[in-house]
């Protein structure tokens, strides 16, 4: 675990790069300290509310990605998404000893997605409706899938290309409308909606 300065030190730099390299999107930020010690929150996953220890919250505004919502019974083009990125106390390293929480889930950081979406992975945010919660189904929140050469700028490129490369195949069960997101897909296929991922980054396989 990084001392305090050099954490601070890291996501300051790290929102400074993700600023200059999206210009276009609204990055804003809130710490959680309090005193010497960061906040419990309770974030929403797709396996419950996840008590995890809070040093900062990025809100992500804005990134452009080619998705979809429903609107009434339409499913129309969407591509400006707003999701937030909790940082862990124990970022950039995976917490393998956590004691409170969801256990299997090490990787220091949750993401809520807040706007709207029409997604197998992606539950649709409380912009939707405050039926929904946000809940995200990606391997990135499990140890095996988390590196800790990971940065905020990188995990926005990742979001990106998981809102624009949905997996129909393990959609979130609980949720009716990522349910039927993953009819859609399965019927109308993914290729010709969505453009290729730059590069290799962590992506969805299981909740």
């Amino acid at each position: 675990m990084l001392p305090r300065f050099m954490l601070e030190k890291k996501l300051s730099n790290e929102e400074a790069e993700a600023k200059a390299r999206f210009k276009e999107v609204t990055i804003t930020s809130e710490d959680y300290w309090q005193g010497e010690r960061c906040s419990w929150l309770e974030v929403p996953t797709v396996r419950g509310m996840d008590r995890v220890e809070v040093v900062k919250v990025f809100h992500i505004r804005g990134l452009k990605a080619r998705g979809y919502e429903k609107i009434g019974k339409s499913i129309i083009l969407r591509y400006l998404h707003n999701f937030d990125i909790y940082i862990l106390r124990s970022y950039p390293f995976p917490d393998e000893k956590r004691v409170e929480g969801i256990k299997e889930y090490a990787a220091p950081i949750r993401i809520v997605h807040i706007s709207n979406i029409f997604h197998p992975n992606i539950e649709p945010g409380p912009e939707a409706g405050s039926q929904y919660y946000g809940r995200v189904c990606w391997n990135i929140f499990y140890k095996r899938a988390w590196e800790p050469t990971f940065k905020l700028s990188s995990l926005m490129i990742s979001y990106k290309n998981l809102i624009e490369m949905p997996n129909p195949e393990d959609p979130i069960t609980r949720v009716g409308i990522c349910l039927e997101a993953a009819s859609w897909f399965r019927k109308h296929g993914i290729t010709r909606y969505a453009s290729r991922p730059a590069r290799r980054l962590p992506r969805v396989v299981r909740g």
